[in-house]
């Protein structure tokens, strides 16, 4: 029960530090408002006002109390709901960032963040995930330039190495060709969207 209640409603540490402040100024309104309605009473009980004052004012204390420990208590609990619910429209985004970010540099760049209707960070996440996409296409884009590369040059070396006056150029471009195979070893440890609508970019989102 506590794990699903920390997965589904607790996801960031930010809820606790707004849930804390928030908890401390309802704290303060109460005492302030608590003080406001029990002080002059309470000052009548300790001042050496009439017996009859003094009954009266224990009275009242006593109406007070029983009127206000329930509204007070709801009001309390029904803060700390509303705050988890206002809250969680905001960790929530912070965590799917901060997961997608982890991704990201774990060289999968095929996440993208995806955020519930009423979640704020909306445009944001638009934006981080057209980051994502942008980046996507031109790694594809090096990748494909890349095997053309590699085509041309093993078709030079063969033919290079064919004839005699070729092999010092070829033992250059052989190195040439080590460097290259080395970047594309770099550009495949990162993982691709494998659906061409992933690396679309959102129509609201193109450049103008």
């Amino acid at each position: 029960m506590g794990r699903v209640f920390r997965k589904q409603y607790y996801v960031h540490k930010l809820q606790r530090k707004y849930l804390l402040v928030g908890a401390v100024l309802l704290l303060t309104f109460t005492v302030t408002l608590v003080l406001s309605m029990f002080l002059p009473p309470a000052l009548i009980l300790t001042s050496n006002a009439s017996l009859a004052a003094k009954k009266e004012a224990a009275n009242q204390v006593i109406a007070l109390t029983d009127r206000l420990w329930l509204p007070f208590t709801i009001s309390f609990i029904l803060s700390l709901i509303l705050g988890f619910v206002l809250t969680h429209r905001l960790a929530g985004p912070l965590y799917r960032f901060e997961q997608t970010i982890k991704a990201i540099l774990n060289s999968d760049l095929s996440v993208r963040i995806r955020l519930r209707e009423k979640d704020e960070f909306q445009e944001l996440a638009l934006l981080l995930n057209q980051a994502i996409i942008e980046v996507e296409h031109r790694l594809r884009v090096i990748e494909a330039k890349g095997h053309q590369l590699e085509v041309l040059l093993d078709e030079v070396l063969a033919e290079l190495k064919q004839r005699p006056q070729g092999q010092v150029i070829a033992e250059e471009l052989d190195q040439i060709r080590d460097l290259h195979s080395e970047l594309m070893v770099l550009i495949q440890r990162f993982r691709l969207s494998s659906q061409a609508s992933e690396t679309a970019i959102p129509a609201g989102l193109q450049k103008k």
